[in-house]
């Protein structure tokens, strides 16, 4: 009988538990990126997520805008934190990089790569805090559990479109953002990923009011003549007028203003973000006729006559104003006695100073920036 080597045997038994142990590990724990400021004692909290304080961690799930040292800046979605580098996508989805007729991909770099992240401070204005990089020192930490922000859902049932929220790391804090999944009807649009198991969350209607109403009072829909002295809803709430709407909006005079102090601020298109995005809270089909002018436009279509200023998601027709515009997407005419900003214009903007970060049409001004070329009097972008 052939004599067994128990040693053998005893070894090979530990050698295969030991690798059983360290797979087991590897399942149970994550990478975390921690910064930290140079010459400053970082206590982490419940803020943890935010920079420019004496240290942040980089959270997965999140939305950053990322500058590297070669100049390049993203929307970056944190995809995934591993030991040496950090994987994030180039832009928010892949619904927007297709409306910039760009790849939507995923890059793998460095902390040392990265030069500064910026923080969006006004969306109306375009203003941004900077944290510059040069100031911290990073340490990848292996971690029980990943620094990630939970997703979560809300259905918007005027329009029926269900949305993905996004955190969007500013400089306030968490700005969600809002990625269409579906429709209630069918599911005609492209998912970017798979969609984790969430409760949705509802946006009931309150009231709709015909003929004539006055704002800023309860309504949710205006299907005629809006009048008053603020064009919204006294609630916060989501509100559509479908005909007429004319208001004082004394509040946007004062804002447009103070926009005067930052006269040249837009003329930069590298401070615009690729986000479009689509927070705000008024949708108007028809005619606009505002003293101060519309703020947190969700979607204007039609003809918008302001005394101050005009700010919205989307844009569709005529907009004059007296002062600044303010769009996430135009098409149509823009005309601003001061200033045009848009991160994407299809038409004509008309201004002291227009900027525009993807144009297509022309630029009639004191001086047009487009994202291929600054010049005087005319620009034009294809």
């Amino acid at each position: 009988m052939k004599k067994i080597n128990h040693s053998r045997y005893i070894l090979s038994v530990i050698v295969l538990s030991c690798c059983c142990v360290n797979i087991q590990a590897q399942t149970d724990t994550a990478w975390v990126l921690k910064f930290k400021r140079n010459g400053s004692a970082f206590n982490p909290g419940k803020d943890d997520y935010q920079p420019g304080k004496k240290g942040f961690y980089l959270y997965e799930n999140c939305i950053y805008d990322i500058v590297l040292k070669n100049d390049m800046v993203y929307n970056a979605g944190i995809v995934k934190i591993k030991k040496d580098s950090i994987v994030f996508t180039t832009h928010i989805n892949r619904q927007t990089a297709v409306m910039y007729r760009e790849v939507f991909d995923t890059l793998t770099v460095s902390p040392v790569a990265i030069k500064k992240i910026r923080l969006l401070g006004d969306r109306i204005m375009g203003l941004y805090s900077n944290i510059h990089l040069r100031n911290y020192s990073f340490e990848f930490i292996i971690d029980t559990l990943a620094k990630r922000m939970v997703a979560d859902t809300l259905t918007d049932t005027i329009y029926s479109i269900r949305y993905l929220i996004k955190p969007y790391i500013t400089l306030q804090g968490i700005d969600p953002l809002y990625e269409p999944i579906d429709t209630l009807k069918s599911k005609s649009i492209i998912q970017d990923e798979v969609i984790p198991t969430v409760i949705a969350k509802q946006d009931t209607i309150l009231y709709q009011r015909n003929f004539i109403w006055f704002l800023p009072f309860n309504a949710n829909k205006v299907n005629g003549i809006s009048l008053g002295v603020h064009t919204g809803n006294i609630n916060g709430k989501k509100i559509q007028v479908n005909g007429i709407n004319i208001n004082a909006d004394v509040g946007s005079m004062f804002i447009a203003m103070f926009s005067a102090f930052h006269f040249f601020d837009a003329a930069n298109v590298k401070v615009l973000s690729d986000t479009l995005s689509t927070d705000g809270k008024i949708s108007i089909n028809g005619l606009g006729i505002s003293g101060g002018g519309i703020m947190y436009g969700k979607k204007l279509n039609g003809l918008f006559i302001n005394g101050g200023i005009c700010e919205s998601n989307t844009a569709n027709g005529i907009f004059i104003s007296g002062g600044f515009n303010h769009f996430q997407s135009v098409k149509g005419i823009s005309v601003g006695g001061i200033r045009n900003t848009a991160v994407k214009c299809t038409g004509l903007q008309i201004g002291l100073i227009n900027s525009c970060k993807y144009l297509k049409g022309l630029q009639i001004g004191l001086w047009n920036v487009n994202s291929k070329r600054k010049m005087p009097l005319i620009n034009w972008g294809t």
